[in-house]
């Protein structure tokens, strides 16, 4: 490992950073110092080592400021940094000492984890009363402080105080002693102690249409800056002489305190908000609708406000630059984010191979997950950011946050790859019992990252005597596993990620058009009643596996052959129970699947009378052993599931790479011996059970 030289500072054991390059041959550049001078290889093709900048660790212990040394443009997130300027960096940032084109190596900055030895609980004794908003005289929600008082308020109550008082005095006045209130922000420590108190005694706890309505009222997202100061007593304006003004300069909060830009310029009571990448200060206005805070943190930036403002950046301002803080949709990515796969270099190179092999590049990747984000086709629940239901392709984000966005998409993205489309090493490694939780991992970078825990995946295989409870339970693992992004390769579906409700068509397109092999059928409708005639509730309704086809594709071309679609419009069909995708259209819910999808043609309420299609053959299933051997008396829960049945219809057969149909090796008649756990099951009108499945399903002929 490389150590850069410090000077300054007294030297430590202890690393709190390092400089992870982009490229595996070069070694990681550890800091121990808090002052530490950078002299480091620079360039992909050489191993020549330059001294090209300066590293402070800041006072927080989270963050540090880079000055740049060397000659060079030095390229933090985006941001380019000329010779002996400063920028403040943290962990995940990256820092490219020149620009990529020339052959510069990239690095990034990571903040190492301290030592926690022990952990104690600190325990607080506090009466609830203590607690309480004094102005709603209830307990508070989304505390705030205010300074230099140290009162706390509710982010609601306090916000309309705030409003009120700017519109009618000239300082704003703490709620509770009166003191001129000069900084207020949110406190998440006594939001802790909130949370424990409701929890202890849920008396106190508001109704959630009153939450509501506080919750709209609450402005106070990040640290607000508040400028008090007497109001003029002459009801007409003057002007501020050029002295008065160079007097005053430094004592200006931001560049639109002195000078009118755009049509605005701040005033006495003027409330500013801290950028929370540059330090600097800028106008918390509501009448315009550039964003100043990241909807993915809730911290305030100021590089797309002072973008629209046309306000230059100087040196007598703190200003970030327009790409700190812009839509998702107009940024550009060349690397995979340092948080991706929980900072795992192993498999963020598996990710980045796979995405050559097929012949993309990152930015594409990301711009289709991003669009698939954009039509709600991806579930949002893991998603590291807040008010993740708002996120759309237009959405201002800030550097950290977008990170965390790429990252959840390319972990989407990882488990939609196909497992013959993953690299060998990939596919060959054996899943861990721990699963994407091991933290081996985090000193064992080529560990399995992405499997699901063996632990959870042995309940998925069901034995054949199991207790209804049981079974029960199973079924919640397997919905629990099915919707998580972290399922192993074997669990993997190409078809869909998300079971989603039906997607509304707007009544103004009057027409639906299925592309390719796929078929529009209109969904039978679920029975609300059972056979003796009760009423069902929506939750035991049998989801219906049975339509009528209103529309087709034009058909997939095989080899040299062109192949239509072999249903037809009016056709009554049965299908797969999870397939395709539901889409309410014209009032009725329909649902737009393959053609592959589609198990046969049903024209009559009985499913002995089931015409499979394609490769897909209709068996009348062996009714189970009623005792066992010693003559036992099986209840229904204890028999176990049979696996053989009698063949009464087969499909045309399977198409093979020329666009023509293989006969199938079966025949009606046949006793056949299937996989237990294939197909679907049906119930004929006579109570016979029956299941269609594909011929690949069928291990034996027995005779």
């Amino acid at each position: 490992m490389e150590q850069g030289e410090g000077s300054g500072s007294k030297p430590s054991d202890e690393i709190w950073s390092k400089l992870v390059p982009s490229n595996n041959k070069f070694s990681d550049i550890e800091l121990r110092l808090d002052e530490v001078e950078i002299n480091s290889e620079v360039k992909i093709s050489s191993f020549e080592k330059q001294q090209w900048c300066k590293i402070t660790r800041n006072s927080d212990l989270s963050s540090a400021t880079l000055q740049n040394k060397s000659l060079n443009v030095i390229y933090v997130d985006g941001t380019d940094v000329s010779t002996e300027d400063t920028i403040m960096i943290r962990c995940g940032s990256e820092i490219i000492p020149g620009h990529v084109s020339e052959g510069y190596l990239s690095y990034r900055f990571k903040v190492m984890p301290k030592d926690e030895p022990s952990k104690k609980v600190l325990k607080i004794s506090l009466d609830s009363d203590h607690a309480k908003c004094s102005i709603c005289l209830n307990i508070w929600h989304d505390v705030v402080t205010v300074a230099p008082c140290l009162h706390n308020f509710c982010n609601g109550c306090f916000s309309e105080w705030l409003k009120r008082s700017q519109a009618k005095h000239a300082s704003v006045l703490c709620p509770h002693c009166r003191a001129v209130v000069q900084f207020v922000g949110r406190n998440h420590f006594l939001h802790n102690i909130e949370e424990e108190i409701l929890k202890s005694d849920s008396s106190l706890r508001r109704s959630d249409e009153e939450l509501a309505v506080l919750n709209t009222y609450s402005l106070i997202k990040s640290p607000l800056v508040i400028n008090n100061g007497k109001k003029p007593r002459r009801k007409r304006s003057h002007s501020v002489s050029e002295e008065d003004s160079s007097n005053s300069g430094t004592n200006l909060a931001c560049a639109q305190c002195g000078t009118e830009y755009a049509g605005f310029r701040c005033n006495q009571n003027t409330v500013h908000l801290q950028c929370h990448a540059c330090g600097g200060m800028m106008p918390s206005r509501t009448d315009i609708n550039i964003p100043q805070h990241c909807i993915g943190c809730d911290r305030a930036f100021c590089g797309a406000y002072w973008n629209s403002q046309q306000v230059t950046r100087s040196d007598s301002f703190h200003m970030c630059a327009s790409e700190t803080f812009k839509p998702i949709a107009e940024r550009i990515i060349t690397r995979i984010p340092f948080l991706a796969h929980e900072r795992n270099r192993h498999e963020q190179d598996i990710t980045e191979r796979c995405i050559r092999q097929m012949g993309k590049t990152l930015q594409n990747v990301v711009s289709e997950w991003i669009t698939k984000l954009n039509n709600r086709e991806i579930d949002r629940t893991r998603m590291p950011l807040n008010h993740t239901e708002m996120i759309t392709s237009g959405t201002h984000v800030c550097n950290d946050c977008f990170d965390k966005l790429v990252s959840f998409l390319l972990y989407w993205y990882r488990v939609s790859i196909p497992k013959h489309l993953l690299p060998a090493d990939a596919v060959q490694r054996e899943d861990c019992w721990y699963g994407y939780t091991c933290r081996t991992q985090h000193h064992s970078e080529d560990h399995a990252r992405f499997c699901y825990p063996l632990r959870f995946q042995s309940l998925l295989q069901q034995p054949p005597n199991l207790s209804p409870r049981f079974r029960k339970w199973q079924l919640l693992i397997s919905s629990i596993v099915v919707s998580s992004p972290f399922r192993s390769s074997t669990l993997r579906s190409t078809r869909s990620l998300v079971v989603k409700s039906a997607t509304t068509v707007a009544p103004k397109y009057t027409s639906l058009k299925p592309l390719g092999d796929r078929v529009l059928v209109k969904i039978k409708a679920a029975e609300q009643k059972s056979a003796g005639g009760i009423l069902l509730p929506s939750t035991a309704q049998t989801k219906p596996q049975g339509g009528e086809v209103v529309a087709v594709g034009e058909g997939r071309t095989i080899g040299q052959n062109k192949v239509e679609i072999g249903v037809k419009t009016g056709t009554p069909v049965v299908y797969s129970k999870y397939a395709g995708t539901e889409v309410e259209f014209n009032g009725s819910n329909h649902l737009i699947l393959k053609e592959d999808d589609i198990v046969g043609i049903l024209e009559t309420e009985d499913v002995k009378d089931l015409k499979p299609l394609n490769d897909r053959v209709l068996i009348k299933v062996e009714e189970a052993e009623e005792t066992t051997a010693g003559g036992l008396l099986l209840t229904q829960a204890s028999k176990e599931k049979p696996s053989i049945g009698t063949v009464i219809a087969v499909g045309p057969g399977p198409l093979d790479e020329e666009g023509k149909r293989k006969e199938l090796p079966l025949s009606p008649g046949n006793t056949v011996l299937y996989s237990k756990y294939a197909g679907n099951d049906f119930k004929g009108t006579d109570g016979s059970e029956y299941i269609a499945l594909r011929a690949s399903d069928v291990m034996a002929v027995l005779s």
